[in-house]
């Protein structure tokens, strides 16, 4: 696929710092994208960030809920005839500074990988079943690199972000056989809003999302990667 003219994005966490530059990314490549937020603020911000363009339709609605799936979902189906070519995963968050051997307790700990694993699940189980068998579909996890190496202060975040890595490796092997390609972007640096480095990470994404890569985990970690990734992607 050398372009996503006309193909239908959805992108959760799309009015994030790395989400917003591959929203980017995916209009630039002439796509039409779609992102769920349940802060109006944040998706007027995002329209705002990248100059209202006609391809960006946002949804008030907390994707990470049963009730905002179904709110995202039905968008796509009345104001969309229930187009659907390509997801995008991109959640973060987690709890920082705290360390794990401590006195919280276990309801804390299932807090913290639902909050990250949860979403990233309830996302991945809805959606991919409408595209599972789609020619040309994708379905992008994007993560960090807490999952490889320790950081302290980081615990939580990191045990959030192994279970997150686990996922992936999960529904890359159970969609093995299937149409769509499920691909991991596990980004290994800083990134921050609006900057040349967030927007070459959203024409990586939709760069892979044009790709025939599928089954693979694309890692980011330098600026040599990032070079690399888009000479190999021609983006």
């Amino acid at each position: 696929m050398d372009s996503l003219e006309g193909a239908v994005a959805l992108v959760a966490g799309g009015a994030g710092t790395v989400g917003s530059a591959i929203v980017k990314g995916f209009l630039d490549a002439g796509a039409v994208v779609i992102v769920p937020s349940r802060s109006k603020d944040r998706n007027d911000g995002l329209r705002t960030q990248l100059g209202n363009p006609a391809g960006l339709h946002t949804v008030e609605a907390d994707i990470c809920t049963d009730a905002g799936l179904q709110t995202t979902l039905s968008y796509v189906d009345d104001e969309l005839g229930g187009k659907l070519d390509h997801v995008v995963s991109s959640l973060g968050g987690g709890v920082w500074g705290v360390p794990v051997l401590g006195d919280k307790p276990l309801s804390f700990f299932m807090q913290t990988i639902v909050d990250l694993c949860g979403s990233h699940y309830a996302i991945a189980n809805a959606t991919l079943k409408r595209i599972a068998d789609k020619s040309g579909s994708s379905y992008l996890f994007v993560s960090g690199m807490l999952a490889n190496a320790y950081m302290k202060g980081a615990g939580f975040v990191t045990i959030a972000a192994s279970g997150l890595a686990g996922l992936s490796l999960v529904v890359r092997g159970e969609t093995s056989d299937k149409a769509v390609r499920v691909n991991e972007l596990r980004i290994g640096l800083m990134v921050a809003r609006d900057t040349p480095l967030s927007y070459d990470i959203g024409k990586i994404a939709a760069g892979i999302a044009k790709s025939g890569k599928k089954g693979e985990v694309v890692q980011v970690c330098s600026d040599a990667d990032i070079a690399n990734l888009k000479a190999a992607l021609h983006v």
